[in-house]
């Protein structure tokens, strides 16, 4: 079994967390890399690949996180499982030992956190599992997509709700591991600028849930130039067609596994 981690990163108050965490990801993972911006100092360990990229504010955005994320993806090329962490998180020694026995492809997987003193935070369900901890596996047919994540919210919030939603509430798995979240959540998603904190008050003042609902928040992002569409049951086919076709830059190509090619 393969485990590749991804994590974005920006800012020195969530490089100074990720440098604690950063470690420990290392070892109980196969490969670490993280995604950041060209200004953050991100702990150099050998074995952690560091990715800088300007597609955190591409077309106006203040912290475009599903953008990144999909870049680095597609450089990665991932060939098994999956995990897409948060840098502002830390995990116990023994989570990948724990985990492990449980990890079935077809089911996304996500974990329990907690403050630095042991009481958990209050994660409301649904959207179960929040994507401090996302793992799954490459040949499960719900992420044969490209872009795997929403382009066209501006901030590190809501990008990921249409992405579990692509599991059934039924394929959607708790694994019973603790992780620490020494930050306050669900805050900081639109950066440390001015007008960033602005609309952060007003997503949280509305709730979150309906800021996502009603799109209060999203970027004016251009039509794909490609379009994709293929039809197959085989992962190998699948994971191949993706790959050939799959551009670094998410704005530009759009594939998608369907049922059947309509002629």
């Amino acid at each position: 079994m393969r485990i590749d981690g991804i994590v974005t990163c920006v800012g020195r108050k969530y490089a100074n967390i990720l440098e604690t965490a950063l470690p420990i990801w290392k070892i109980t993972l196969d490969s670490v890399t993280v995604v950041t911006d060209e200004h953050t100092e991100i702990p150099s360990l050998p074995g952690v690949s560091v990715v800088r990229t300007n597609i955190f504010t591409r077309h106006g955005a203040f912290f475009n996180k599903g953008a990144a994320l999909s870049e680095v993806y597609a450089m990665i090329n991932p060939t098994d499982w999956v995990l897409h962490f948060d840098a502002d998180i830390i995990p116990p020694y023994d989570w990948r030992y724990t985990a492990e026995p449980y990890l079935i492809s077809g089911n996304l997987y996500g974990a329990t956190r907690t403050y630095q003193n042991g009481v958990e935070i209050d994660d409301p369900a649904p959207p179960f599992p929040y994507a401090f901890f996302h793992l799954w596996n490459v040949r499960d047919r719900t992420t044969w997509i490209r872009p795997l994540w929403d382009l066209f919210w501006p901030s590190a919030g809501h990008y990921e709700v249409s992405f579990l939603d692509r599991w059934p509430m039924l394929n959607r798995v708790r694994l019973p591991i603790k992780l620490v979240h020494p930050c306050e959540p669900r805050l900081g998603w639109f950066g440390e600028s001015s007008e960033g904190m602005v609309h952060m008050k007003e997503d949280a003042r509305q709730g979150h849930y309906w800021p996502r609902v009603n799109k209060l928040f999203v970027l004016p992002v251009p039509d794909f130039e490609i379009q994709i569409y293929f039809s197959t049951k085989d992962p190998d086919v699948a994971l191949d067609i993706m790959r050939k076709n799959t551009t670094t830059d998410p704005f530009q190509v759009y594939i998608k596994a369907v049922d059947r090619i309509i002629e």
